[in-house]
């Protein structure tokens, strides 16, 4: 396995390494005429995707780290 940047241009091996994926991403969401339809996910475990409202802040999203969890109310 290898990690990699976004241009493939810096490579670093990770074959004998202990590796967790955990990010937040926020995505911009700029403020306009039109109504603002953001949306949050996670795509992956340990991934989050939050929306950033101009203008509102950041709308951000509360997932388990493990996805068999279940919240029950």
């Amino acid at each position: 396995m290898v990690m990699t940047d976004s241009k493939g241009s810096n490579q670093v091996l990770i074959e004998r390494m202990y590796v967790y994926q955990r990010g937040d991403i926020y995505r911009f969401y700029p403020d306009g005429p039109a109504p603002i339809n953001a949306h949050v996910s996670t795509p992956a475990p340990g991934i989050l995707i939050h929306a950033d409202i101009e203008g509102l802040g950041a709308l951000q999203i509360i997932a388990p780290s493990n996805p068999e969890l279940l919240l029950l109310p």
